[in-house]
């Protein structure tokens, strides 16, 4: 639920500061790493799959 930023931390009254902004930046950092490792694991994938389904352009006047 943090990596979603929808963690019950908002929630609560007792909630310090400290806390809050502690949450805001880890559900910012783990969705920063969430986004590159699947942009890593997706390159090589992606990579092999591009040529496949390349169109060449035709020119045609």
């Amino acid at each position: 639920m943090l990596l979603s930023c929808a963690g019950p931390l908002y929630t609560e009254r007792d909630s310090s500061n400290a806390l809050k902004i502690f949450s805001s930046l880890y559900c910012l950092f783990g969705t920063l790493v969430v986004v590159v490792t699947v942009g890593l694991l997706a390159t090589p994938v992606v990579h092999c799959i591009l040529p496949r389904v390349h169109f060449a352009h035709s020119r045609q006047p």
